[in-house]
């Protein structure tokens, strides 16, 4: 629940609205930063027969776009919703087709979608933000001006009762009455790009499957990983990153393919994960290896790291660690996040 001071008045809301120009936005968007926009859908690969369509693809993927952006549900609710003299007009003018006279019926868009390959709308995403990294709007949010933060992180798509597929992930959960059960799921690792505070773009996408009986769902998650950051380096190549993830990617294989590519790292560093690492950080920190660096941060709070702490356990991959304590002015409890990376540059705290 939201504080009383957060809380939005009657009057905010319609200053929000009034502010808030919709579809004159979203054009105003796509004609400054993706002005090619229409032409990357038609380079996609149309796998409708040629002779039984209606509706350009420029048409269709543009009516799943607003689906999306007027927050409708279902896509039965689009044909009602959208079902609007005005609607057909701004389909018609934001896919340039010209002899457009009806919206297309969501059937159309689902079989479209079916059979469209999700390569085609993979590439349409890299066009797009390959062209808002070389527009340089956003490159004075790079970590150091150098580095582009890119965030791992897995999310939950679907759960089902049984079994959907063989790549289905499972756990046994209890429900309210103590009894266990099997919960199916499917889960996506994604890439995520900070552009700023305030945007998160997708950068890429990777399913994380059920190999085999013998992996578990740790394996799971870390090669999926594995395949993603091999899919941006090919997608990127000359893009400069600094991954960051949970402890879950604290591993060395996957350290190693960042400084492959000769990208940064910064990942949470959790015991179960790297035992060694943070029981030698600790040792280490008995005598006056460790750093201090006070008033830090918007909490005023402490930084101490380490550097180099893999030559002492014996690691092939370097382990800066850097650990963060401040307090929390609501109820007074300390909060900590410790991190471990690989050098970037020379900067104050050495990570």
């Amino acid at each position: 629940m939201k504080k009383k001071n957060e809380w939005i008045t009657k009057e905010q809301k319609r200053e929000a609205k009034m502010d808030d120009r919709g579809i004159v936005d979203l054009i105003q968007v796509k004609e400054h930063f993706f002005h090619g926009f229409n032409q990357w859908i038609d380079e996609m690969l149309d796998p409708r027969n040629e002779s039984y369509t209606s509706y350009t693809q420029t048409d269709l993927i543009y009516l799943g776009i607003l689906k999306n952006v007027c927050a409708v549900e279902s896509m039965r609710q689009m044909n009602e919703k959208f079902n609007e003299k005005e609607c057909i007009q701004t389909l018609a003018f934001l896919s340039q087709n010209e002899d457009l006279e009806e919206l297309p019926d969501y059937t159309t868009l689902n079989n479209y979608l079916e059979k469209l390959s999700p390569k085609c709308l993979s590439e349409l995403r890299t066009k797009m933000i390959r062209h808002l990294i070389r527009s340089k709007a956003f490159h004075k949010n790079r970590l150091l001006s150098k580095y582009w933060v890119v965030i791992l992180d897995g999310t939950g798509l679907f759960h089902f009762k049984e079994k959907h597929c063989e790549n289905c992930l499972v756990r046994t959960v209890i429900d309210a009455d103590g009894n266990k059960k099997k919960d199916y799921y499917h889960k996506v690792l994604e890439a995520k790009i900070v552009l700023n505070n305030n945007l998160v773009l997708s950068l890429g996408t990777e399913f994380i499957e059920n190999e085999s009986e013998q992996v578990n769902k740790q394996d799971c998650e870390q090669n999926a990983a594995k395949r993603l950051i091999s899919r941006l380096k090919k997608e990127y190549p000359r893009l400069q990153m600094c991954i960051l993830g949970d402890g879950l990617y604290c591993v060395e294989p996957l350290m190693k393919m960042c400084s492959d590519n000769n990208w940064k790292y910064i990942f949470n560093l959790k015991e179960g994960t790297q035992k060694n690492i943070v029981k030698d950080y600790r040792w280490l920190g008995e005598g006056d290896a460790i750093k201090t660096v006070t008033g830090i941060g918007k909490e005023d709070g402490t930084g101490r790291y380490l550097n180099h702490v893999e030559e002492t356990t014996g690691k092939n991959e370097i382990f800066n660690v850097f650990e963060y304590e401040y307090t929390k002015t609501e109820d007074g409890k300390k909060s900590m996040f410790v991190s471990c990376g690989r050098p970037i540059l020379k900067s104050k705290i050495g990570i």
